[in-house]
């Protein structure tokens, strides 16, 4: 067993100084353990209410999400910013625990990590693929000052369902078998409550021939009504956590090249994809005793969704993820709807 101790940094490239202030006094312990990745995080805070924006607060500049819903929002997209965090050309590197907490493609060992109270009789599982992940930087901070225990169990392309899945053309073996893992590990667990979301899949037919996202889900949606219930039977909460939505252009791009006119990347909600008519959604409207939960309004509270807002930038590179920067600073909206559905 192998001990390694780093300070807890965030590593999201935000106000550095403000965010080493902010966590000074965690750490984070990783072991790694029969060929998965354990990662602890522990720190003097944890159980502590998180503070409200309030004029108290207007001595530092509210950054990204912070200053949603506050006296201080904005009424829409900026148009200018002083700096922008993380900067579009290095935004690709702007992923949860730089992404030492998710399982690789090839990987069917867990790559697990916990984060806040570990005596903590109210323990939340994030699991899924890398689109649940996305909100693991608000959601380990909720932890901690909730004084919740939170575990992901993340694999890349990798939804949480019974049913295999496609990377690419070809069958995903390795998410089959981490899937079986991962379901007896929740089982045995029995954990408070499980957070899951994905992205939209495909699925092979029984000769092995790719079917197209509308032909593979109902199988989707049976897959993962299937894993739903089996936690269901064993009393253990399931909470969806609807997709984020996927911009129809290049916004790094944009950002980089209208750096001084930000709202021409202020683009119409019509240019992104909504996914509400996928199998995960599907599947969470018509299974009664699942939750709902959605954070999209964070990232769009406009009809035009910025590329930029308070100074910080929402997606990563050319894919369809969150910046790990702007998830920390939904932390407070996270942790308040999050309390919500435990206290139900």
């Amino acid at each position: 067993m192998r001990h390694h101790l780093l300070p807890t940094t965030n590593r999201t490239g935000v106000r550095l100084v403000e965010l080493l202030a902010a966590t000074a006094t965690a750490l984070l312990v990783s072991s790694f353990v029969s060929g998965s990745a354990h990662a602890v995080l522990v720190g003097a805070d944890a159980g502590r209410a998180s503070p409200l924006p309030s004029a108290e607060s207007a001595g530092r500049t509210l950054i990204g999400a912070e200053v949603l819903g506050t006296p201080y929002a904005p009424h829409r997209p900026q148009d200018t910013a002083r700096y922008i965090s993380p900067r579009p050309a290095k935004s690709y590197t702007s992923k949860p625990e730089n992404g030492r907490c998710i399982s690789h493609f090839a990987v069917t060992d867990q790559t697990r990590c916990t984060f806040g109270d570990l005596r903590s009789h109210t323990t939340i599982f994030l699991v899924g693929d890398s689109h649940v992940m996305q909100w693991e930087p608000a959601l380990k901070v909720a932890a901690r000052q909730h004084g919740w225990k939170l575990v992901t169990d993340a694999k890349w392309a990798c939804p949480f369902n019974a049913r295999e899945v496609l990377l690419g053309h070809h069958e995903y073996a390795s998410c089959l078998q981490w899937n079986r893992t991962v379901l007896h590990t929740v089982l045995h667990a029995h954990p408070t409550l499980v957070l899951t979301s994905a992205m939209k899949y495909r699925v092979a037919d029984a000769n092995g021939h790719p079917l197209s996202y509308a032909r593979s889900k109902p199988h989707l949606v049976a897959g993962y009504e299937k894993w739903w219930r089996r936690l269901h039977r064993r009393g253990i909460p399931i909470t969806v956590l609807a997709d984020t939505p996927k911009p129809d252009f290049d916004i790094d791009g944009c950002v980089a090249a209208h750096r001084n006119h930000l709202r021409a990347c202020a683009r119409d909600k019509s240019r992104y994809s909504w996914q509400g008519g996928q199998a995960l959604a599907q599947a969470a409207k018509r299974t009664a005793f699942v939750h709902r939960l959605s954070f999209n309004d964070l990232l769009c509270p406009w009809e035009r969704c910025p590329a930029v807002l308070a100074d910080i930038l929402l997606w990563r590179g050319h894919s369809n993820h969150i910046t790990a920067t702007y998830a920390y600073t939904a932390k407070r909206q996270v942790a308040h709807r999050l309390a919500a559905v435990l206290r139900r």
